[in-house]
């Protein structure tokens, strides 16, 4: 879905815009809008991709900023998987 990785898929494509839209207005935007009051108390729009990684292919992503006001990710490991981390570097704009 960007020049990132090469293994991803933007899922709207996928013929899920649907059900991207419902799950944003049932349960991204109750949750966003507890944690985040102001950037979250309205969700007007969602870029929703899936990334593969694995061996032989992309292993990872390189450190970067998300363009949106909330960033929701989900792993989507099978029971025993292992890995997928994530890390957060700090609030952009702050020291």
């Amino acid at each position: 879905p960007n020049s990132m990785n090469n293994y991803g898929v933007l899922v709207n494509e996928m013929g899920m815009s649907g059900f991207m839209t419902r799950l944003q207005e049932e349960i991204t935007q109750p949750i966003s809008s507890v944690l985040f009051p102001v950037q979250g108390e309205w969700l007007d729009h969602h870029h929703s991709f899936s990334v593969r990684y694995t061996a032989g292919e992309d292993l990872g992503l390189d450190m970067h900023s998300d363009d949106s006001d909330v960033t929701f990710n989900t792993c989507l490991g099978k029971p025993g998987f292992t890995a997928a981390g994530l890390t957060f570097c700090g609030i952009m704009g702050r020291p």
